[in-house]
Order: structure tokens, then C-alpha cells, then sequence
């Protein structure tokens, strides 16, 4: 007997289902059997399995087919970086009366070249979209994750400053080809850095992608998050977190929606009543004991403080399911989602 890994398995039956894709959806399409299209999109990162998985070059090579498959989902739209055969995805787009968000490409350095940051705006631009989520790279070698990725808070601020100058350098270019670019909190900037930073340009070209769960590694409390960068938002990822204690700090991970211990009804009224008046587990060092927050933030910190407490209504629920434990959470599950809270795809994580 050959013993096969859940992963390769879930390759195969993945393969397996786009050999029938085309004239599936197609006689589909035909027969007006497709599910609802809502107004959730879907991002890139929630496929991203699936993306790598050998033996599915349909979802990998062929944009087309991609967004017919994500259309057979449900989705009303995708955040993807598509930089080839862009007058057929466009039209395909069109006739599906879907959306395109776009990603981009920050340079890692601020004297690196801009190419391919243009190449994949001026795409971005003609599939249509009016916004491209970026985040700022980590340094060489680095997770993102500023509590892996520094070793003390003048690392982290060299970092920071030259981050920041990068998105400005890039700004002429967003406004050139009318996309603005959505900057994820993506587990570097603390809110109230994420905030300032956003404030001190106030250009229509800049705006925040809110990721409400990121930072939640800083022990920030995604209402909190939400409404502070609520003003500036552009795009979501929205996903469901489920938190646990272990000896180091505390585990982090994502969780099929209305599991964990985030409210996704409230965190997304926020944003869109902001928007309309002006998408694995990680061990996380708390602020307390990683050397790359300020002190301020590290004072009085104890295991628990903070996830172990009731928290308020309408701030985050706790739940049974929402514990995790080093045993059980290898099982998750991740969803990202642009422009809505529908949970139309949800990716099993093996």
C-alpha cells in the first residue's frame, strides 16, 4: 500500500476538478446554474494552496480559467496579480460582471528599480481596478512578522523609515495610473504607526487594506484596529481568529468564520460605514518580550493579560472552539475577501 499525503491528495482532487472546469462552467453558465454571485471577492492568499499545487496548471497558468473558477465559487470578484493575457481576463470579466482588485509589488529597497512596482500597476489599470493592495516587504530573509524579523526597536525603526519612503516613492506612479494602492497592516506596523503614517500623506492615491486579525500578534484588539484605520480603508481581507496560551506567548491562528473569537458582522460595519462616508497558525512573541516594540508596550504584560480576559460586547467573543491547542491546531482554515463578509470560499490547510 503507497501511503499519499493530505496535501497531495488534495492536489489530485483539486486536479481532477479542473479537467472538467471549461465546458463545466461553460454548460453552467449556459443553463444559468451557477451559485449567486455575491458581493465578496476572492484574494488570491485564500487559494494559495491550491495555486501551488502540483499538477493544476489551469488555476496556476491560466488566468482565465482562474476567474471562471472563482466565479463557480460564488465570488463577485478577485484581488489577484495578473500581469499576462489581460485583454482576455478583462473581457472575461466584463462579461461575468465581476470586479478586479489588483496586488502590486513594493520594492524591497528604496533605491531598487520600479519596473516591476509600474508593470504590475499599469495591469492592475487595464483589468479594471481602482485599487491594489501592497505590503511592505520584510527585510532580506525576513517572515514579515516583526516580532521574528528584528531584534531591537532601532532595527525595526530602520526598517520603518525606509518602508514609508518606499510607498511615497511609489505614490506619483498610483496616481498616474489611477489605482490606489490598499497597505496592509501586515504584522509590522503597530495600529498607531499604520495610522500616522497614512495620515501624514492624506493622498486619495493611499489608503489601508485592513487585515482585521494581523494584528492581533501585537495583543491589539481588532475594534480597535478596525476603527482606527477605518477612515483610510480601501480593501479587506476579512478572517475569523482563534487564540491559546502556550509557554512562550500565545497561538495565533485562523479559523473557519463564526468559530473563533472575532466579530465579523461589527468589524465590517465599521469599515463600510467608514467607506461610504468619506478579504497556519503563528507562535507570537508577545510585545512584552520581543525587543522590537517600545517599552511602553512591553511594561506590564503577563501571560494571559490579555486573551484571557472576558472581553466587552461587540469587542471579541470567546468561544469553546475558538481554543486551540498545540495538538489541534495544525487543522486550519483560512478565507481572504475583498469588498464584503461572505464566507464563499473557505481553504483547508493541510
Amino acid at each position: 500500500m503507497v501511503a499519499i499525503s493530505r496535501r497531495a491528495a488534495l492536489g489530485s482532487a483539486l486536479a481532477a476538478s479542473m479537467i472538467a472546469i471549461g465546458p463545466g462552467f461553460a454548460k453552467a453558465l449556459a443553463e444559468g446554474t451557477l451559485p449567486p454571485k455575491s458581493p465578496a471577492g476572492i484574494a488570491t492568499t485564500a487559494l494559495s494552496t491550491r495555486l501551488r499545487a502540483a499538477g493544476v496548471p489551469p488555476l496556476r497558468d491560466n488566468p482565465v480559467a482562474y476567474v471562471e473558477y472563482c466565479r463557480s465559487l460564488g465570488a463577485g470578484g478577485i484581488q489577484h496579480l495578473i500581469t499576462t493575457d489581460l485583454p482576455a481576463v478583462r473581457k472575461r470579466l466584463d462579461e461575468l460582471g465581476m470586479y478586479y482588485e489588483g496586488q502590486v509589488q513594493l520594492p524591497t529597497r528604496l533605491a531598487d528599480d520600479l519596473s516591476t512596482f509600474e508593470n504590475s500597476l499599469r495591469a492592475s489599470a487595464a483589468l479594471g481596478a481602482t485599487v491594489a493592495r501592497a505590503v511592505s516587504r520584510p527585510p532580506q530573509g525576513g517572515t514579515g512578522r516583526r516580532y521574528e524579523s528584528f531584534k531591537s526597536l532601532a532595527e525595526y525603526r530602520t526598517w520603518q523609515a525606509e518602508a514609508d519612503a518606499i510607498v511615497e516613492r511609489c505614490l506619483p506612479l498610483a496616481e498616474k495610473y489611477k489605482v490606489a494602492i490598499a497597505l496592509e497592516n501586515h504584522k509590522d506596523r503597530t495600529v498607531e504607526e499604520h495610522v500616522g503614517f497614512l495620515r501624514r500623506f492624506s493622498s486619495p492615491w493611499l489608503g489601508s487594506l485592513i487585515d482585521p486579525g494581523n494584528n492581533m500578534s501585537f495583543m491589539e484588539d481588532p475594534i480597535e484596529t478596525v476603527t482606527a484605520l477605518a477612515p483610510w480603508v480601501k480593501a479587506t481581507s476579512l478572517k475569523d481568529m482563534g487564540v491559546a496560551l502556550y509557554e512562550d506567548g500565545f497561538l495565533l491562528a485562523e479559523v473557519p468564520f463564526g468559530t473563533g473569537m472575532t466579530d465579523q458582522k461589527a468589524l465590517f460595519a465599521i469599515m463600510r460605514k467608514a467607506f461610504f462616508a468619506t478579504r497556519s497558525r503563528c507562535r507570537c512573541a508577545p510585545p512584552a518580550i520581543s525587543p522590537a516594540f517600545p517599552k511602553h508596550r512591553r511594561a506590564g504584560w503577563r501571560p494571559g493579560s490579555q486573551w484571557s480576559k472576558p472581553r466587552p460586547p461587540g469587542s471579541m467573543r470567546w468561544t469553546a472552539s475558538a481554543r486551540l491547542s498545540s495538538s489541534n491546531a495544525k487543522r486550519l482554515t483560512t478565507a481572504r475577501f475583498s469588498h464584503g463578509p461572505a464566507p464563499i470560499w473557505l481553504e483547508m490547510l493541510a
